[in-house]
């Protein structure tokens, strides 16, 4: 009963650490967007977008870091993405 109960743990840890954490692409594209926000309080000082507005501007232009890395994780176009905004 100890065994099972011990293999049972180790099986749920494994599985809670396999999809716990954010992909790099992921990452990057919150850093991304990040970027985009504080790029534009920068140019705009004192007025702020609506986040839904910010999200779809800057939505469109970081999602190509998801598009691109879940098609070739190992691309060129992926890696420079990934240099850029981790």
């Amino acid at each position: 009963m100890k065994l099972y109960f011990t293999v049972l743990i180790i099986i749920i840890f494994m599985l809670s650490a396999c999809s716990s954490g954010d992909t790099d692409a992921e990452k990057a594209f919150a850093n991304c967007m990040n970027k985009m926000s504080q790029d534009f309080e920068k140019a705009n000082p004192g007025k702020s977008l609506p986040p839904d507005i910010m999200e779809k501007m800057g939505g469109a232009a970081c999602k190509i870091i998801k598009t691109e890395c879940n098609k070739d994780p190992e691309g060129a176009v992926c890696q420079s993405l990934l240099d850029k905004y981790m």
